[in-house]
């Protein structure tokens, strides 16, 4: 009787695992599909954000940063962290920062 109660949990376990796998590979795929598109966006507040610090307008250049650095985090656990147009736009939201 014992080992019938752990072969269910073992089972239970295995059925918790394979859905969480399956959750990250989910997520995994999301993230690849969403990717292309949402980097022009992000890219799109890192160009805006220029001008607004040219004019001396802090504050809203922050804002469009902060907002694109939100956007660019969402993917940060998926592979695409390692890719290059995410190491791309992180170098331009930095720069930007760094920027007069």
């Amino acid at each position: 009787m014992r080992a019938n109660v752990d072969a269910k949990q073992a089972d239970a376990k295995t059925r918790k695992e394979t859905a969480a796998a399956q959750t990250l590979a989910d997520k995994e795929k999301t993230a690849v599909d969403a990717f292309p598109e949402q980097s022009k966006q992000i890219a799109a507040k890192i160009k805006k954000a220029q001008p607004l610090a040219w004019q001396a307008n802090w504050e809203d250049a922050d804002e469009m940063l902060t907002t694109a650095q939100g956007m660019l985090d969402e993917f940060k656990e998926t592979s695409l962290k390692q890719s290059k147009g995410f190491a791309d736009l992180t170098t331009q939201i930095v720069a930007q920062r760094k920027s007069p």
